[in-house]
């Protein structure tokens, strides 16, 4: 039933629904519609008995495809948790973050060639008067608007959003860093959950410079000004 909501409305609608229940309902009531009506906290999570929070732009679908074969959807730790309590208490729990400078210019990226096939950016929020005409534009609309930057694209959301409740607590057990792989992979092969490394799936730019390489000071005190907090809180210099 589910997949054919999502096949009439497109996913980023269906996700927005998804989430209006989430908040919505009680736990009881979402733990007895999960995965019969409407996949709450998806499938291959249960087979693997691992959650992967999975923030936008920080390598998330190359992790989800070595870890359960297919793409995960990106719902913030809090709903999951609602979800279903139970498993979400018994999981293993982790995350992924990326360097704000990378992550931002990646979104840009993302944003400007209109998604991929399986996101298109018409299916998602109204991007419509975010001004993509350059990096530099997109940076100084986005302090205009970072206020209210819930009701754009979740790529341009920040990260600490993905991973802590409301009042501000990391709520998975493990959070690592796209610039440190190999600890993931560590973790995860230790913990039998794959087997080997992981592959880079998808990729918005293709530079060898570094964000911070490629931008200037202006912006850069800019971004960080929007996403003090992601710095801070994963120990990101400035």
């Amino acid at each position: 039933m589910w997949g054919f909501i999502v096949d009439r409305i497109g996913s980023r609608k269906a996700a927005d629904i998804k989430e209006a229940l989430v908040v919505s309902l009680p736990s009881p009531i979402l733990r007895a519609l999960n995965n019969r009506i409407v996949n709450f906290v998806p499938q291959p999570f249960y087979a693997k008995s691992a959650i992967f929070v999975h923030v936008p732009k920080a390598a998330g679908t190359s992790i989800a495809v070595s870890l359960y074969g297919s793409r995960v959807s990106h719902q913030p730790a809090e709903l999951l948790r609602k979800a279903d309590p139970q498993f979400w208490s018994s999981a293993y729990k982790f995350s992924v973050v990326r360097d704000p400078y990378e992550r931002v210019l990646s979104a840009y990226h993302y944003l400007r060639i209109g998604g991929t096939e399986e996101a298109p950016i018409d299916d998602r929020r109204d991007m419509r008067d975010v001004d993509l005409s350059t990096f530099e534009n997109m940076i100084y609309w986005l302090e205009k608007n970072f206020h209210n930057i819930r009701k754009y694209n979740y790529v341009l959301w920040p990260q600490y959003w993905f991973v802590c409740d409301q009042a501000g607590r990391i709520m998975v057990d493990d959070i690592f860093k796209v610039e440190n792989m190999p600890d993931l992979q560590r973790e995860l092969n230790a913990r039998g959950l794959i087997s080997g490394a992981i592959p880079h799936v998808n990729a918005s730019r293709n530079s060898n410079k570094s964000a911070r390489d490629i931008l200037d000071e202006d912006i850069k005190r800019r971004i960080f000004s929007m996403y003090r907090r992601d710095f801070e809180m994963f120990g990101y210099m400035s």
